[in-house]
């Protein structure tokens, strides 16, 4: 097997090879001693070209995984889109090594693109050597793409595309989400009079009132702990908390709808638009422990059985896993349902849709139903650990 130098980026490339492991390039082989001719190459290119366009119609996005640093086979070489690194992260300690990178992208943005600009970046990643533990290399990659800071701050996971490696042995993962591709060359529309500039503003002060319903109910039923504190009690502050921030929220949103002469179920309905349209929302102010300091998640310590609780009652037991899958109150697990650790809170992915929580301390978290679907009340809902790990 001979090895020649690619004509896109000088690369190392196997003579065999179909397609360069680099950039992706299809690799010209000979035949009989002779090179491919212009009109051989046009007609293999065309051919290609047919098959590419009338095979992947109607197809949606891929979401599935495919080999740690290989382009998949077939693939169109696809034009980055520009980016600009807003954040990178790195965790270093014997359990695991981590690379974490948000990045801002622009200019033409398409499916392609960002699943080439995710594998620029893992390459990137994962190619480092410079970690104390296992060997030097990182086990976990996680790249985010934003498009844009709003996006990016809000702190809830409003990416455009992602790719994860999760275990030095795991392969990687890439997801797209095409709402939000879908929402960039989308010309704005009016609804109940309103521009959709105008929407948004309406969604940020709506998610804003909604925060503040819940921080208040915190502050005036805080959670406790230290001797005599027992869990039975803390239940019962948590669900007070629950029944005041319902209480909070409604009449935060009764005087939303009437400062805009919108009727509740108009403005449940900007909610939900401004949900599955993935409108960048506000940063979430930090829930505070009984320390006052701010609680934040942490993702190695998530997994575990929880007591779920929704509006008041409780309603069985949940298990979060650390593949981030889990199981739902009825023993149902899917692979829709998902959990992640996001900057501000914990967002889990059910039949329903999306909740995020809030943490008040490492086992108990409080929080609220983002959609998408419209309802007259939005739940509430809080967990308590029952169980450490899965």
């Amino acid at each position: 097997m001979a090895m020649e130098k690619c004509k896109e980026c000088g690369g190392a490339v196997s003579s065999k090879a179909g397609s360069c492991p680099h950039c992706g390039a299809p690799v010209v082989k000979k035949h009989k001693g002779q090179v491919l001719g212009c009109v051989g190459c046009a007609v293999l290119v065309g051919f290609v070209g047919l098959i590419i366009f009338f095979g992947s119609r109607g197809k949606p996005a891929e979401r599935g995984s495919f080999p740690t640093g290989e382009p998949r086979k077939g693939a169109p070489r696809a034009v980055l889109p520009t980016y600009r690194i807003l954040d990178t992260q790195e965790y270093d300690a014997p359990a695991k090594t981590q690379v974490t990178i948000k990045a801002l992208v622009g200019g033409r943005i398409t499916e392609q693109g960002l699943k080439a600009l995710l594998d620029k970046l893992y390459t990137e990643a994962n190619s480092r050597q410079d970690f104390k533990y296992e060997g030097g290399r990182p086990t976990h990659v996680f790249v985010y793409l934003y498009t844009s800071e709003a996006h990016y701050r809000s702190g809830m996971g409003e990416w455009v595309a992602m790719l994860d490696k999760v275990g030095a042995d795991a392969k990687v993962r890439t997801l797209v989400n095409t709402e939000i591709l879908s929402q960039i060359a989308a010309p704005p529309q009016a609804k109940f009079g309103l521009t959709e500039e105008k929407r948004k503003e309406i969604f940020r002060l709506l998610v804003e009132g909604d925060d503040r319903a819940q921080m208040e109910a915190q502050r005036q039923y805080p959670l406790s702990v230290g001797f005599g504190y027992s869990q039975s009690k803390g239940e019962q502050q948590l669900l007070k908390q629950l029944e005041l921030a319902t209480t909070l929220q409604e009449r935060s949103e009764n005087d939303l709808a009437r400062r805009y002469g919108l009727t509740n179920d108009q403005l449940t309905r900007i909610g939900v638009e401004g949900s599955t349209k993935y409108w960048p929302m506000p940063a979430m102010p930090g829930a505070r422990g009984p320390s006052g300091r701010r609680s934040v998640v942490v993702e190695d310590k998530v997994p575990g059985t929880y007591r779920w609780f929704e509006n008041g009652k409780e309603l069985g037991n949940v298990t979060l896993f650390s593949d981030h899958s889990f199981e739902d109150v009825l023993g149902k697990k899917t692979a829709a349902y998902r959990w992640k650790a996001s900057d501000d809170g914990l967002l889990i992915t059910d039949s329903r849709g999306q909740w995020l929580f809030r943490p008040l301390s490492d086992d108990a978290f409080v929080g609220k139903w983002l959609g998408p679907g419209v309802a007259d009340k939005r739940p509430r809902a809080a967990l308590i650990r029952t169980r450490v790990g899965p």
